[in-house]
């Protein structure tokens, strides 16, 4: 297995979240909500680094790693084994979190999800109905200008839905960025920051809106990365949230590798490196032939590709 390598591996540090997004099915998962607790989360990266298993790891799946309380200290410790990283994070506590400079001076890429175009809808996402929706774009301003003006070395990507209310949105956090003509779910560059425009989600997230079911097919997205999930299990890709096509539980086995060894997820190579599609949650997903699009150096944000 030592020829076995990924460009991203996703460590769900948490299945919590201090919002409840209307497309996020956080509450809908089968498995418990927990912190992954810090000794593995270690260890886990440790074997990462040490089996070049990835180049990046991504601090995140369902959850708001920012909650985590270990979360600075395991970001040095992949840095300093030689791993780039990343987090996604709702923006709420970026003006709140007391070691946020500790955790960005080792975070390489930071994506800020804003999905909430009112103060309406943030009260019926965010856990803490007294947040007032002014004070929260404030919050993402004033960050966003400060890590401008350190010339931050962290790639920081705002995530926005598209709706009658973005370009407002954009204006209330200091952003001179006229939507025009904007194309969706294309990283683009401005004034040192990138902004990423999608259609709304549901949440199906991977399903094929034209309902097709291919069987025949493979998918780049199983190569490209794995993810370990709050409570171990590992799992095929970053859209599988609640674990359906898991391969074994880390706490089952001695390793990452002893898992990546073992015949199910084997099998599910051979199988998709033969153009077979190897579960049922695959066979109705977007994503099945789809390019997945990354930059080695992580100079751009990670995105999927349009295509």
């Amino acid at each position: 297995m030592n020829n076995l390598s990924f460009h991203v591996a996703h460590l769900e540090l948490t299945s919590k979240c201090n919002f409840q997004c209307h497309f996020c099915p956080i509450d809908d998962i089968s498995r418990s909500s927990q912190i992954m607790k810090k000794e593995l989360a270690f260890r886990l990266v440790e074997e990462i680094a040490n089996n070049n298993l990835a180049k990046v790891t991504v601090f995140q799946q369902l959850g708001e790693p920012l909650l985590v309380p270990y979360l600075g200290e395991l970001m040095e410790f992949s840095s300093q084994l030689g791993l780039k990283n990343r987090i996604g994070t709702n923006g709420l506590l970026l003006s709140k979190k007391k070691n946020l400079g500790y955790i960005l001076k080792h975070c390489d890429n930071l994506d800020i999800g804003i999905r909430a175009s009112n103060q309406e809808e943030l009260s019926s996402i965010c856990k803490n109905k007294n947040i007032s929706f002014d004070n929260y774009l404030d919050g993402i301003k004033l960050f966003i200008a400060e890590m401008l003006k350190q010339n931050s070395e962290t790639v920081i990507t705002l995530r926005l839905f598209m709706g009658e209310l973005t370009q407002q949105i954009l204006n209330k956090i200091g952003i001179d960025y006229s939507l025009n003509n904007t194309p969706l779910m294309v990283p683009i560059e401005h004034k040192g920051l990138f902004l990423y425009f999608e259609e709304c989600l549901d949440r199906n997230w991977t399903e094929d809106k034209n309902n097709h079911s291919r069987h025949i097919g493979t998918c780049e997205e199983f190569f490209y990365s794995f993810v370990i999930l709050a409570n171990g299990d590992m799992t095929t890709c970053c859209w599988d949230y609640d674990g359906q096509n898991t391969f074994g539980n880390i706490h089952s086995y001695n390793s990452i590798i002893d898992v990546l060894s073992g015949k199910k997820y084997l099998n599910a190579r051979k199988l998709f490196s033969q153009n077979v599609v190897p579960f049922k949650l695959c066979t109705t997903c977007s994503r099945i032939n789809k390019k997945v699009y990354f930059e080695k150096n992580l100079s751009k944000p990670l995105v999927y590709s349009h295509e």
